[in-house]
């Protein structure tokens, strides 16, 4: 068997689409050492009287990884990665302990005038019950001190990353190839676990089935069964499975919520130099830390689900539909359009609940801990807003103000980069799936410009261009995609063509993602107009003399460039899907003089305000090709034609599951043909059948 790198070491080669899918039970393999082998590896350094915390398993398991003692190396990480998981879950029961009165203070008879203090009572008594309860769990782990960067190492993994070698190398081959899977969940963009991922795969032979993530959650577990079950129709087993694997949701979220009122972040203020803004700007950070919960247990492999949860509920009352249980499917009805009360899709559903089953509207009733969970959520997101409206942000004893050139609708304008601890969350998330962020507005001299790489790889931008094939180029040298083209494509063409209409689609809606992260305004983004232009050379183009091309597949007289006005709550995003030395895009000041440009490449995001001035050099060499995309803040501008085209693909999905006898893409075609106009009850998201 051919060996391979170390930690850190080996050639960096970036392996792509490395994905797993996994639903074995997770079971973490314990060592089965003999007596010579324990004595020969360990016996020197484990204690029975005193057993070693899991920073100094970790210690002396990496000392075993660098002295080459596999056995100790995976005998001490293994239980470092054991110990820690079991000081974390404790720490958290003495928080819900602590919230539901399970655990004493000594601080419950505190006197009752407390005067300008009262209404720190009940915080006081939380704050000892749990330091209490922390001191015993300390007290297990003798000179333990936890800091960020040991709490880091753990969160991120790396016991993992050597973990995987000490099995390797201990001919454990399979729980080498999960280990290796474990860390690359949470390090997708790490170049050694790519490259070790592919050595267990091809070379090792382990089957994908046998890449575990040994650190997956129980629900993360019953959500995969359940969607496996759905494909075979196994309606029984979704059921379970989902109806397991919610219960476990909120068991979860529950703790993640107590997990954010640990002590305070220094991330989350700016130093106020007063108590009550340090307890103003705590609450914030909880506040915004309790509501990332869900997103942040939405993550199943290395990317977020959207609706996570409500979706669970809208492929439980088609489950139960199936089985005929129509009071349950009902009740998942009920539940689901608490979530999305504009659903069309389910309110459909619903209409047919009331018409064969003649069940009545105010039947549909979520559950109980359903209703309790989205409540609360409105509560502390209504309480986080009015907070970030209203609270005023901390200043600094001392304010230098310098006088500048910078435009007075400028300096007013919103900065998108500062640092919140939600925003910082996000960033983070985006980093480790490799979009990162290269530029921001100061970099760029004006408000909501930025930059980013890594949206696509280069041949997911060839594979988009194929969707240009056939457009035709205007007189300026200009051939513009549109969701139309698009549509009308479809009907005709192969599969390969709506798959690169799906990976189209996908970036759209990760650029509208990324772009309402990075700007961290609270309205959600909508697509206004969403398209792909080339610029082409022409030798002798019909344009106006002088002007200045544009992203969006114009050109415009200086003197429009210069009079333009940004346009409120209106952004734009240039995704490049083609590397050029002569194709820059440049922003211009108020002189129409260049303060700023930009290089293209595949999978480079330009970002700016509508109505920025801009322009872009037209290469000689090859077509300059971007994805541009208009965002706005007003849902009545939502573009109806991405609409329809989301629309569309669903439906051809809804052909394919539902005609099983019908897998060849031009049959599929023909049928959707036949059906003329596409229905318009699919919504825009991607949901199950009906």
């Amino acid at each position: 068997m051919a060996s391979f790198g170390h930690v850190g070491t080996g050639s960096r080669v970036f392996l792509q689409n490395v994905h797993v899918d996994s639903v074995m039970k997770v079971v973490i393999c314990v060592l089965t050492l003999t007596v010579l082998e324990l004595r020969s590896c360990v016996a020197d350094d484990i204690s029975a009287e005193e057993p070693m915390r899991f920073d100094q398993l970790y210690a002396e398991g990496v000392k075993a990884y660098n002295d080459q003692l596999w056995y100790k190396c995976a005998y001490n990480l293994e239980n470092a990665v054991n110990d820690y998981r079991n000081f974390r879950r404790t720490l958290t029961d003495c928080r819900l302990a602590c919230k539901k009165g399970e655990k004493e203070s000594y601080l419950d008879e505190l006197p009752s005038d407390l005067g300008d203090f009262s209404v720190f009572a009940t915080f006081l008594k939380h704050a000892d019950c749990f330091r209490r309860c922390k001191s015993v769990v300390y007290a297990q782990r003798p000179g333990l001190r936890l800091n960020k960067i040991l709490e880091t190492t753990f969160e991120t993994r790396k016991p993992y990353q050597y973990l995987q070698f000490c099995w390797y190398k201990l001919s454990r081959v399979k729980q080498a190839a999960s280990a290796s899977y474990t860390f690359y969940l949470a390090n997708p963009e790490d170049s050694d676990v790519k490259i070790n991922i592919a050595f267990y795969r091809d070379r090792a032979k382990v089957s994908e089935s046998d890449f575990l993530d040994l650190e997956m959650k129980p629900y993360k577990e019953h959500y995969i069964r359940a969607m496996l079950a759905y494909r075979e129709e196994d309606w029984l087993g979704v059921v379970d499975q989902l109806e397991k694997g919610i219960d476990q949701f909120f068991t979860e979220e529950e703790r993640c919520r107590a997990d954010c009122e640990d002590e305070m972040d220094s991330t989350t203020s700016s130093e106020p130099s007063h108590f009550s803004g340090l307890i103003a700007d705590h609450i914030v950070g909880v506040l915004e830390c309790q509501l990332g919960c869900e997103g942040n247990l939405s993550v199943v492999y290395s990317e977020p689900i959207e609706d996570f949860l409500s979706e669970q509920f809208h492929y439980l009352q088609f489950a139960y539909y199936k089985l005929e249980k129509i009071q349950q499917a009902v009740e998942a009805t009920g539940s689901f359009l608490l979530f999305h009360p504009d659903s069309e899709v389910v309110k459909e559903n619903q209409q047919i609940f009331m018409k064969k089953y003649k069940y009545s509207e105010d039947q549909f009733i979520p559950r109980k801990d359903v209703k309790q969970y989205v409540e609360r959520q409105k509560k502390l997101q209504t309480l986080l807003d009015f907070l970030k409206e209203n609270l005023m942000p901390e200043v600094p004893d001392e304010v230098f103000v310098t006088e500048d050139d910078t435009e007075p609708d400028e300096q007013s304008q919103e900065q998108p980069d500062k640092p919140t601890t939600e925003y910082s969350k996000w960033m983070d998330r985006y980093e480790r799936l490799g979009l990162h962020l290269i530029a921001k507005a100061h970099d760029m001299q004006r408000s909501y410009r930025f930059a980013a790489d890594g949206l696509l790889k280069q041949e997911q931008c060839e594979d988009i261009l194929t969707l240009m094939e056939g457009v035709e180029v205007d007189k300026k040298g200009v051939q513009t995609f549109t969701m139309e083209h698009g549509r009308k494509a479809m009907i005709h063409k192969d599969e390969s063509y709506e798959s690169s209409m799906r990976l189209f689609m996908r970036a759209t809606e990760v650029m509208r993602h990324y772009t309402q992260r990075y700007y961290n305004i609270s309205e959600s983004l909508f697509f206004k107009n969403t398209t792909m232009v080339c610029w082409r050379h022409l030798a002798e183009p019909e344009v106006e003399n002088d002007c200045i091309p544009q992203e969006f597949g114009t050109c415009e007289p200086e003197s429009k460039i210069k009079d333009s006005e940004l346009m409120e709550k209106q952004f734009v995003t240039a995704t490049y899907l083609t590397g050029l030395d002569d194709g820059d895009v440049y922003f211009l000041s108020k002189n129409a003089t260049i303060d700023s440009s930009l290089g293209v490449k595949c999978g480079r995001i330009a970002g700016f305000q509508a109505g920025d001035r801009h322009g872009l050099h037209i290469p000689t060499s090859a077509p300059r090709c971007a994805m541009v995309i208009t965002y706005t803040t007003y849902r009545s501008n939502d573009e109806m034609d991405y609409i329809s085209t989301i629309q569309m693909l669903h439906q051809i999905e809804e052909l394919r599951m539902n005609k099983r006898g019908m897998m060849n893409q031009q049959q599929v075609m023909k049928s959707f043909e036949k059906m003329g106009e596409w229905d318009r009850r699919w919504s825009d998201t991607v949901e199950p059948p009906f």
